[in-house]
């Protein structure tokens, strides 16, 4: 196991003994991640979270109204019940 801890060390010390390799491998991709994922200041542009979806209630039974029911109540779920 030492021997193999040494080898990565030794490509590691290789791999950045340049400036510009430390940047390129281990900088700009956190900077990439923060600016492509909105960072902390941009925040969520859409408060609401859930996902858009469309039902229409052909059977109208008692089991069909209660899955109708449970799925207004979800917080996962924005349901427009269609006539």
């Amino acid at each position: 196991m030492s021997r193999i801890l040494a080898i990565a060390w030794k490509d590691a010390r290789v791999r950045f003994s340049n400036r510009a390799e430390l940047l390129f491998f281990l900088i700009l991709p956190v900077v990439f991640t923060v600016i492509l994922g909105g960072g902390a200041i941009g925040g969520n542009p859409n408060p609401d979270p859930g996902v858009p979806m469309v039902a229409v209630d052909e059977d109208q039974s008692p089991r069909s109204a209660e899955l109708l029911g449970a799925l207004l109540e979800s917080e996962a779920v924005r349901l427009e019940v269609l006539p």
